[in-house]
C-alpha cells in the first residue's frame, strides 16, 4: 500500500518513477525498460505503466510535437 508511511515503500516504486523521468526526458526507449521492469516486480499487469508504455512507442513512432511537455490525453475511461 503506497499511503501507509510506517511501511517502505515497494522496490518496483524507484523503477516507476525513473520510468517517468526518462519519459519526460524524451528518453522513451530506456523509460520502455523502466516501466517493463516495474511491472515485472509488481507481478505482471499495471495500467499506468501499459499506458507509459504505450505512449512512449506512439511517440517514438509519430515523433514528438512542438511544445510537448510529457502530458498525454487519456481517451478512455
Amino acid at each position: 500500500m503506497l499511503s501507509d508511511r510506517t511501511m517502505p515503500a515497494p522496490a518496483w516504486l524507484a523503477k516507476y518513477q525513473e520510468g517517468v523521468r526518462l519519459y519526460r526526458g524524451k528518453e522513451f526507449d530506456a523509460a520502455v525498460e523502466k516501466f517493463q521492469e516495474a511491472k515485472r516486480e509488481i507481478g505482471g499487469e499495471d495500467y499506468l505503466c501499459d499506458m507509459y508504455i504505450e505512449e512512449c512507442k506512439n511517440v517514438s513512432e509519430h515523433g514528438v510535437k512542438r511544445g510537448w511537455d510529457g502530458s498525454f490525453t487519456l481517451s478512455e475511461k
